[in-house]
């Protein structure tokens, strides 16, 4: 099982976070599909005898699809007999506030909406990814990439992205440019000849050789979700009786969902969009604890950790406070020096390092005693010097190095005889103006 483990790891470390994890974490925290952006942080430290529940549970018959290209004699599959598993859970995270806004590292702007699952919402983003095609990359030439995807996420509830890159100077233009894109579908809605090319482009997708395999996957979806099949002519269908309007109406539901991913340096001026908290609304209620080797006088007085019977919170100044409930905790990273990196179901994360705190050997008992013991995963040593760590000296600040002062006669000579020079010149200014 370790060795299995670590292949899982090696390929999980290998993977990028992609703007689509990213806006599903934000907008659900560290449960359901919120956890597809953070790290698989069971694969650490297996334990057999939870896998072996969790494998009874999950794998069965009741909970399984299999989809097949062409007839496979004698094959049985040797399954316990269980029922079909709920999908993840679609509970936002309670103090994000849509339409919203957050700063992400990403090499362009992502906007994200949660809709109905059907083809209309699929259909929509097509629209919202051609006419955004239309205008940053063939009319501004702000985009190489205008793209859309829809994922479902429940057996009626889809999630769709719209994606544009640029450069990180062009990233404001880019901004602006697909929520104009979006006002302009909110308003007119895509024209006939773009909802006849939908259907045209459909059919055409329908002839391809890999058809056959996009309509295996949607069986097999269909199936584990619990849901019926629409067949390829009724979704056709349901797309020719489209109209401007539909879509239109399906822009109002959806946008009061955006969530968007902007680079940094992007000012947000749209009113309509709020910033994602990034600080606690609340402190923890307890004892305090003050830091032991501050490297400031200001961090000193500042900074406190508060432990409390139901929560723990850090505070770096003023309104900037990391707080986390111990029955919200979704993980406790547990390191061999006693740290404890905790993040929260809302996604905040708190890494405390007794050694940094007066008392540091009670905070960590209190810890131990309140977190929930099956959220603990051992994590090992922990870098060393840790990066983390708010204590301790900070290296020494680079002197300016000082020039020996020594006496150089020959300046000295030459100085003198230009300030006599220039107070001869003065005294014969003076008498040859009559003394004025």
């Amino acid at each position: 099982m370790a060795d299995q483990a670590r292949l899982l790891e090696t390929e999980a470390r290998s993977r990028k976070t992609s703007a689509l994890q990213s806006l599903l974490s934000i907008r659900y925290g560290t449960s359901g599909w919120g956890t597809t952006a953070f790290p698989e942080y069971g694969l650490m430290r297996p334990d057999p005898e939870y896998m072996r529940q969790w494998s009874e549970r999950w794998f069965t018959a009741g909970n399984a699809a299999l989809g097949l290209s062409g007839a496979v004699d004698g094959l049985t599959l040797q399954l316990r007999s269980g029922s079909r598993m709920p999908s993840p859970e679609l509970t936002p995270v309670a103090s994000l506030h849509t339409p919203a806004w957050m700063h992400e590292r990403q090499a362009g702007v992502g906007i994200g909406f949660v809709g109905p699952r059907s083809i209309h919402f699929a259909g929509l983003m097509r629209s919202l990814a051609r006419h955004g095609r239309a205008r940053l990359r063939f009319s501004e030439s702000l985009s190489y990439e205008v793209a859309e995807n829809t994922m479902r996420l429940s057996d009626r509830v889809a999630h769709g992205i719209l994606w544009a890159d640029g450069l990180q100077e062009n990233m404001s233009k880019v901004w602006t440019g697909l929520l104009a894109v979006i006002d302009q579908v909110r308003a007119e809605g895509p024209t006939e000849t773009e909802l006849r090319e939908d259907v045209a482009m459909l059919r055409k997708t329908v002839e391809h050789p890999s058809w056959p395999l996009v309509v295996m996957d949607r069986l097999i979806t269909d199936e584990l979700f619990g849901v019926p099949t629409e067949t390829t002519d009724d979704l056709i269908a349901t797309l020719e009786r489209s109209t401007p309007a539909d879509y239109q109406a399906l822009v109002d539901e959806v946008f009061p969902t955006a969530l968007a991913l902007v680079p940094d340096g992007v000012a947000i001026l749209d009113a309509r969009f709020t910033p994602v908290p990034i600080w606690s609304q609340h402190a923890a209620q307890g004892r305090e604890y003050r830091l032991q080797a501050p490297r400031t006088a200001l961090q000193g007085q500042m900074t406190r950790l508060a432990v409390g019977d139901s929560a723990i919170s850090l505070t770096f100044g003023v309104g900037q406070v990391v707080n986390v409930a111990f029955a919200e905790c979704q993980v406790a990273l547990a390191w061999d020096d006693g740290s404890r990196t905790l993040i929260s179901r809302d996604s905040f994360r708190l890494h405390i390092r007794p050694a940094d705190w007066t008392g540091g050997a009670e905070i960590l008992k209190a810890l131990d005693a309140r977190l929930p013991k099956n959220r603990v995963v051992p994590m090992g040593p922990r870098p060393n010097p840790d990066p983390e760590s708010l204590s301790g000296a900070m290296a020494p600040a680079a002197r300016p190095t000082r020039r020996r002062w020594t006496f150089n006669w020959r300046r000295a000579v030459i100085a003198g005889t230009m300030l006599i020079a220039f107070y001869v010149l003065a005294a014969i200014l003076r008498v040859a103006l009559g003394g004025h």
